[in-house]
């Protein structure tokens, strides 16, 4: 491949990153853990502190406070990633909803690691890992398409990277089930810039929408930064020093009309070098 010069970089020791998602009340989680130091990141209503009780596991706290929009991400956690069991995808324990609070509290493993914005902040990542991880995320779309889930969020911040290389999808706060091929959004409030500009506009989702991010994720790498798209603008312009195998794989998983982009199956028979 033509498209870096190779640059071999090491996961920073950072602090790691963590969240969770759990489903109706696991018998494995235990009411009495012990709240440890906040991990310094806050999901979009919830804050994740490490379990004192068990050095594998944290928990991320959920206040609803009585709103409706909060306690909508808190159950689509509780519901989807309780069903979650792949190796790149993060892994529930357990959840407790304590009514007297009106708080969730979701246990999950702890993910020793770094977002791959911070991955990427050390400079280029050459292009073996690029396809080590994209490869990776190709496997959890077709996991996600043999479930029916949307993750919807898809991103820099939400893929974790180990020290070995392995990565781990997290946040399902945004996630979705599907019904057919599609299905539309209550609003547009909280799409993440990496869904493509026509799902935004029309308020659909799908399994294309995750393609879509995911080729997202490959263009970031490759440029080394984020790549926004405004809802009101076509496809992100793919730099033109790129191979042709890698240009085709872009130019299938970045297009605008969601009808033509590839389904997850294509892009796990395509051949990337």
């Amino acid at each position: 491949m033509e498209f870096l010069n190779t640059l071999s970089i090491v996961v920073p020791k950072v602090q790691p990153r963590s969240t969770f998602a759990g489903g109706a009340l696991s018998p494995r989680w235990e009411p009495n853990w012990k709240k440890g130091d906040s991990l310094g990141e806050t999901s979009a209503f919830g804050q994740v502190f490490r379990d004192s009780s068990d050095p594998n596991a944290c928990v991320k706290v959920f206040p609803f406070n009585n709103k409706k929009e909060v306690k909508a991400f808190g159950e689509r956690e509780v519901d989807i990633l309780r069903d979650m069991n792949h190796k790149n995808i993060v892994k529930y324990i357990g959840h407790e909803y304590n009514e007297k609070t009106d708080e969730l509290k979701i246990r999950m493993e702890l993910v020793e690691g770094v977002t791959l914005r911070q991955f990427m902040v050390q400079g280029p990542v050459d292009r073996k890992m690029i396809l080590h991880i994209i490869a990776q995320l190709i496997d959890v779309l077709l996991y996600f398409s043999q479930k029916k889930i949307v993750h919807l969020d898809m991103k820099l911040d939400n893929v974790m990277v180990l020290e070995s290389g392995h990565v781990k999808v997290i946040d399902f706060g945004s996630a979705r089930r599907i019904v057919g091929v599609e299905m539309v959004l209550e609003s547009d409030a909280g799409i993440p810039v990496g869904v493509a500009a026509k799902e935004v506009r029309e308020g659909t989702c799908g399994l294309f929408s995750d393609v879509f991010s995911v080729g997202m994720i490959f263009l970031a790498l490759i440029k080394g930064g984020d790549v926004a798209v405004h809802k009101w603008y076509k496809s992100p312009v793919i730099p033109g020093n790129v191979s042709k195998p890698v240009n085709e794989f872009l130019v299938k998983s970045l297009k605008d009309e969601y009808e033509e982009r590839w389904t997850a199956e294509e892009m796990a028979t395509f051949v990337l070098e």
